[in-house]
């Protein structure tokens, strides 16, 4: 039985992996929801964060709107990856899950 070239193995595995992702309903992050999860990741003893200190922390890579770096935060809330508290006016952030949780498979 033919296996077939490394590239068309590869793309048959990640379109498995694409389509399990769908069923089961994880969705891969993209660039700037890895950036604010590292950001929230890192912040200093879990501390929740506001859109503008995340913005700012961002700042090193690239100058990010405000309102760009709320949209991803909402988007994360959505996909149960940040909480955020609306006790104050000031909404907080903080990440949900852990680092290691995210990268573990399955």
């Amino acid at each position: 039985m033919r296996r077939g070239t490394a590239t068309e193995v590869s793309r048959r595995s990640r379109t498995c992996r694409a389509r399990i992702f769908r069923l089961v309903g994880v969705r891969r992050l993209g660039y700037l929801e890895r950036a604010v999860m590292t950001v929230l990741w890192g912040s200093h003893g879990d501390a929740p964060l506001t859109a503008r200190q995340v913005a700012s922390a961002l700042a090193d890579q690239r100058a990010y709107a405000h309102t760009t770096v709320l949209t991803v935060l909402d988007r994360l809330e959505g996909k149960a990856l940040v909480t955020r508290n609306r006790a104050a006016r000031t909404h907080t952030y903080a990440a949900a899950t852990s680092r290691e949780w995210r990268a573990s498979p399955g």
